[in-house]
């Protein structure tokens, strides 16, 4: 199915290219914002999302959504199930919504105190960052 996909600018979207995405992408992404954020709220399960969709488009991280989440220690292992709620966030991720900008490269539980960089806000129960 080919999607547009949409670049934030101080959280405005903005369409810049067409790009495609598989069921199997939504739903690898769906079980890694299960695993990371799926107890939170649906806010917090799009920022997740939207943090993977990030550092894809910065490139060092890989230039698949399955490198992406994959990549040495970077997030947890993805459920092998996803909750719906999830699925949805994954979807619209996907389709182009982002609700942080696209230097939001990081997140971490609020309980830890490792830093990633500049804070720039709190979800839920996650801090994000930026480089």
């Amino acid at each position: 199915m080919a999607l547009t996909v949409l670049a934030v600018g101080a959280f405005a979207c903005v369409p810049t290219e067409t790009a495609v995405y598989s069921e199997d992408d939504v739903v690898l992404l769906a079980r890694l914002i299960t695993a990371e954020a799926g107890d939170q709220p649906y806010e917090g399960q799009v920022a997740v999302g939207t943090v993977v969709m990030n550092r894809l488009d910065n490139g060092h991280w890989g230039d698949t959504i399955y490198s992406v989440i994959y990549y040495k220690k970077h997030f947890a292992r993805p459920k092998n199930y996803y909750i719906r709620n999830c699925y949805k966030a994954a979807k619209a991720v996907l389709e182009g919504e982002r609700n942080l900008p696209d230097y939001i490269l990081y997140f971490q539980v609020l309980k830890e105190r490792y830093f990633y960089g500049d804070w720039h806000c709190t979800i839920g129960e996650h801090n994000f960052y930026g480089d």
